[in-house]
């Protein structure tokens, strides 16, 4: 939620200084910089980090497999509570 409002100030900042560079305002320029740079922020922080990961109880199963995509050694890991699987790449 957050995030989407300042997203939406971000493009709110790049339009009020397109708008006022088009009347020939001297601060419009500072506002559509400072607009872009917080938008190029806000849509690549997602991207360059990762996930976090569930920190709850996941049990080590002695199911093991070799992922044919990476060709790696991957564990399965299960949550007793929820059932869910994870499955880990071994290093």
């Amino acid at each position: 939620m957050l995030r989407a409002a300042a997203i939406l100030a971000s493009i709110l900042m790049l339009v009020l200084g397109a708008i006022g560079s088009w009347q020939r305002r001297p601060a419009a320029v500072q506002w559509m910089v400072l607009g872009g740079v917080l938008l190029v922020a806000l849509l690549f922080e997602r991207w360059r980090r990762a996930p976090p990961r569930d920190p709850g109880p996941w049990d080590a199963t002695d199911e093991r497999f070799v992922d044919p995509a990476s060709g790696k050694l991957v564990t399965v890991h299960v949550n007793r509570r929820t059932g869910a699987r994870r499955y880990d790449a071994d290093v």
